[in-house]
């Protein structure tokens, strides 16, 4: 009895190990790319914080003082690790910029790399598979629909001709507000 209990009591010890590592292995940097003959190399990523497996960061926002207010849990995060923060959100690494110094600096040297937004399996089936103005990358496909919505939705005389509703709009509000 003892000699099979042994090596069972063995694998159980080394089960965990094992897990640790393969978690450890699966959230490391996609930037820890290797060169041959040369170190591996590690992207300076902002600081954040910690993080649980599959979930992320979202603990820090779900799980807050402030309940469901979202924005005062990321106002405290930023406090701790400053106007740049890296999160996790589950799968989706996100960068929080907290400050309009830092956003205006962003925008300024990055704002091609911010520009397109992620397309999520859901996302591409409704949005096409990212051929519509909202969720297409940037480039010369949503420089051509962006050029062709400004001329047909938003020029003068299409505004003007919805004016009419605007305002009826704007007067069902204001007797919703009374009544």
């Amino acid at each position: 009895m003892e000699a099979t209990t042994l090596p069972l009591l063995g694998l159980l010890l080394l089960l965990p190990l094992f897990l640790i590592k393969l978690v450890a292995r699966s959230y490391a940097p996609a930037s820890a790319l290797s060169q041959p003959g040369k170190p591996p190399l590690r992207l300076r990523l902002p600081p954040g914080p910690w993080q649980l497996p599959l979930i992320g960061s979202l603990h820090h926002l779900l799980l807050s003082r402030h309940g469901d207010l979202a924005h005062r849990a990321l106002r405290d995060l930023s406090a701790r690790h400053g106007p740049l923060m890296m999160l996790r959100l589950g799968a989706v690494p996100t960068l929080v910029v907290s400050s309009a110094e830092a956003a205006r600096e962003v925008m300024r040297t990055h704002d091609a790399a911010f520009a397109s937004r992620s397309l999520t399996p859901t996302l591409a089936v409704f949005a096409d598979g990212g051929r519509d103005i909202i969720f297409s990358p940037y480039g010369d496909l949503w420089r051509q629909l962006r050029r062709i919505c400004v001329l047909e939705l938003l020029s003068p005389r299409r505004v003007r001709s919805f004016r009419r509703i605007r305002e009826e709009d704007v007067r069902h509000v204001g007797s919703l507000a009374q009544g």
